[in-house]
């Protein structure tokens, strides 16, 4: 059973171009006291951090997204991000199949 102070964090990540930017990311988080587990996804432009928060803030964790070198922001996407993003992964998807 988890503790009642651990939460899940969803964080919207801009300027990640390959996998190895969204390694990077994983390991800048992964480094922050109180982070249990942390996915980063490249074509959803999202990270999921499992985190203590009586170590940390979701503010901390979007800003060591940042000095990792990203644009991150807590909170959801409006519906015009959620399309472009499916925009450009339909685009990829076409890209990969030529």
């Amino acid at each position: 059973m988890l503790p009642s102070s651990t939460r899940t964090l969803r964080i919207r990540i801009s300027g990640m171009i390959c996998a190895a930017c969204a390694t990077q990311i994983e390991d800048a988080l992964i480094k922050l006291d109180g982070v249990d587990r942390v996915l980063v996804s490249l074509p959803l432009e999202r990270a999921t951090v499992i985190y203590n928060s009586d170590c940390l803030t979701p503010n901390d964790v979007e800003e060591a997204v940042q000095q990792a070198g990203y644009v991150a922001s807590v909170g959801n996407r409006t519906t015009q991000e959620n399309m472009e993003l499916l925009l450009r992964s339909e685009q990829l998807q076409t890209l990969r199949s030529t």
